[in-house]
Formats: C-alpha cells, sequence, structure tokens
C-alpha cells in the first residue's frame, strides 16, 4: 500500500510574430497541476523443493489496484487580448492480477528443464475532460477532449526450455508461446478495437570452451516489446494548448530477431567479453507531425518503420 500527493507548475510564454520578425502578440499560458495517487498490493507465493537437488515448482499470484487522479487549473492571458480559464481532469483506474508457475526439472550432472505458465490481466479506466470557462462563468467541456477510454489487455503465455553440457560445448534452447487478448474502446466516440493475435518467441544459446581460459557464444532470440499505456492514450496532456502530445490507441507491438556471437577472455581477477550482434526489429513506433489549418500541432506515434542496427 502506498499513496503520494505531489504538486507541478508550468509557465508558456508564446510569442507570436508577423512576417517582420515583430511581435504581435504576447501569450503566458500558466498550469496548476495537483496528483493524486493510491496504489494498493497483495501477493502470494508458494514454493515446493523437491528432495532431488534443484528440482522446484513455484506459484505466484498478484494483484495491484492504482488510483491516479489529475486535476488542472490552467490561465491564458495574452496581450493584446484577453483572458481564457480552462481546467483539466484526468482519472485513471488500473487493475492488475499476474498468475504464475513454474518447474524446473535437472538432469544428468549438468542438464536442466524448465517450464511454466504466466497470465496478466490487465484493465484500465481512463476519464479525461477539459472543461473552458465562457462569458456568462459557466463550465463547458471542450469539444474534442471529453471522453472516457478504456483499455483492457489479457496476456497468455507457456514456456519450455531445456539446456545441458556435452564435454566443451553447452546449449540452451527454448520457446515461449503467448496468446495476447487486447481491446480498446473511446465510449463517448463509440469506437472499440479488439485485437488476438498468437506469437512465437524461440530462443537459442551455444557455447564452445575453445580452452580453460576462452569460450565462444553464439545466441538467437525473438522479442516482443508492447506499447505502454501512456502511448495507447487518444488523449495526453492539456499544458500547450498549441502543440498536443497523444497516444494512438491502434499502436501494435514492436518485435525484434537477435542474433549475437561473443568471445570470452577469462584473467586472473576478471574477464573480457568481446561480441557481435545484429538486431531486425519490424513494427517500429515512431512520432510524427500533423499541424492543421488552424495552425494547431498533433505530435503522435505510429507504427511506422523497421530498424537494423549492428
Amino acid at each position: 500500500y502506498r499513496d503520494g500527493l505531489s504538486n507541478n507548475d508550468a509557465l508558456l510564454i508564446y510569442r507570436d510574430l508577423d512576417g517582420a520578425g515583430t511581435i504581435t502578440r504576447t501569450t503566458n499560458r500558466t498550469e496548476d497541476e495537483e496528483e493524486t495517487d493510491l496504489t494498493r498490493e497483495l501477493a502470494l507465493s508458494y514454493r515446493k523443493d523437491f528432495p532431488q537437488k534443484d528440482r522446484r515448482f513455484t506459484a505466484d499470484v498478484k494483484w495491484m489496484d492504482n488510483d491516479d487522479i489529475e486535476l488542472s487549473t490552467l490561465t491564458e492571458v495574452s496581450d493584446p487580448g484577453s483572458t481564457l480559464d480552462q481546467r483539466s481532469s484526468n482519472t485513471e483506474n488500473e487493475r492488475n492480477i499476474l498468475l504464475q508457475w513454474d518447474y524446473v526439472h535437472p538432469f544428468h550432472k549438468d542438464g536442466r528443464f524448465e517450464m511454466g505458465m504466466r497470465s496478466t490481466l490487465r484493465d484500465i479506466e481512463n476519464d479525461y475532460l477539459v472543461e473552458q470557462l465562457d462569458p456568462d462563468g459557466d463550465w463547458m467541456p471542450l469539444e474534442g477532449f471529453d471522453e472516457f477510454f478504456t483499455y483492457k489487455e489479457h496476456i497468455h503465455a507457456g514456456y519450455v526450455m531445456a539446456g545441458d553440457k556435452r564435454g566443451r560445448f553447452s546449449y540452451q534452447a527454448g520457446l515461449r508461446a503467448e496468446y495476447t487478448d487486447l481491446a480498446t474502446e473511446l465510449v463517448e466516440s463509440g469506437i472499440t478495437n479488439p485485437r488476438s493475435y498468437l506469437d512465437l518467441f524461440p530462443s537459442a544459446h551455444l557455447s564452445h570452451e575453445i580452452d580453460s581460459l576462452s569460450t565462444i557464444q553464439l545466441s538467437y532470440s525473438r522479442r516482443i516489446n508492447r506499447p505502454r499505456f501512456r502511448n495507447l492514450l487518444p488523449f495526453f496532456t492539456f499544458s500547450d494548448n498549441r502543440v498536443f502530445f497523444s497516444g494512438n490507441p491502434d499502436l501494435n507491438p514492436e518485435y525484434t530477431h537477435s542474433v549475437e556471437l561473443g568471445y570470452m577472455r577469462y584473467f586472473q581477477g576478471g574477464s573480457a567479453l568481446t561480441s557481435l550482434y545484429y538486431r531486425h526489429g519490424t513494427g517500429v513506433v515512431e512520432r510524427i507531425t500533423v499541424v492543421d489549418s488552424t495552425g494547431i500541432t498533433r505530435i503522435f506515434p505510429v507504427n511506422l518503420s523497421t530498424r537494423d542496427a549492428v
């Protein structure tokens, strides 16, 4: 259990220029934000050790519930011009459940077999509202900034892995399967985006002892990098009403294939590793910038490119 309270202040100064570079208007925009954060957690663990050395079974259950509330008061004063009063609220509730078990079974002298399953259930609700004070003194919702967003992500995974050593050679190979059931919904807009997919993630590691002081290694793996929740939110911040940073509910994960070749040399009191690697990523997330006809800039992420690294 933990809670927190914080305050953040911000000041933005705009200077609008004409074609000759002369300042035609100066605008000061201030923000006073108060954030409260409350988290509750519960964890249960079980472990059984068998008579055989290093043979064991473990199970874990974890539960987490988080409430985060951000309230902001925004004032914009222009010269020449008028005063603009706005306020925003961002209320978020996140619930996480983790269920996991793992089994380790040694064999031979250096052999080892592992298997397990893991389920993560993540449900998030986000209520976002921006209001503006009208000339009659009433707070009115700002069009396009009144939305209730839900995010449900259920991931079920299972894996097997085995490794052994024969003479100067050792190996380890594994396979992880993941099924993802994901759904986002913009309740006020009536836009839903359910998705589900099955992924396989193989991995392999080979090692050869050249002599007692040097080893050569070769490994391969396929990895996944899921977008953070904040990168899925269709609204992000209203601190700057000319440049909006937002997320993208349609983002997909990034995938990476990685191959690495390494040489390990041992010395008295230490070791040195020299390695070469190659990584190929697909669905890489990039941020793009769009300026509309009113001069408003919107910056948001999309799955845009591939990435190669050596």
